[in-house]
């Protein structure tokens, strides 16, 4: 019985280490807009780094774009600019801006 409480203890602490870590996360998330010669090759890029949340593929004044969500604290504008030229798609950056703590829901 004593192993049981153990575990169940390590569990609970585990579950609440990671909602806080979640919360933490959630705090801050910025968006960038990159512009590209491709954005299949730049969502391959970025899609999966440490801090970046998401990448949506699409067109900005008939240019292909990548919109990144990602967290300012993990991740940087240039890291991700560098990634995207290693790619060899970098062409700018577009916008980059912190989201409302409305547009987080």
């Amino acid at each position: 019985m004593k192993h049981f409480i153990t575990a169940t203890t390590l569990a609970i602490l585990l579950l609440v280490l990671a909602v806080g870590s979640y919360g933490e996360g959630q705090n801050s998330r910025a968006r960038a807009t990159f512009e590209v010669h491709c954005y299949t090759v730049g969502e391959h890029a970025l899609k999966g780094q440490p801090g970046v949340f998401s990448v949506e593929p699409g067109w900005r004044n008939f240019r292909e774009v990548d919109r990144v969500v990602y967290d300012p604290a993990v991740i940087s504008i240039g890291q991700m600019e560098q990634l995207l030229r290693q790619a060899d798609t970098y062409v700018a950056t577009v916008e980059d801006e912190e989201i409302k703590s409305d547009e987080k829901r």
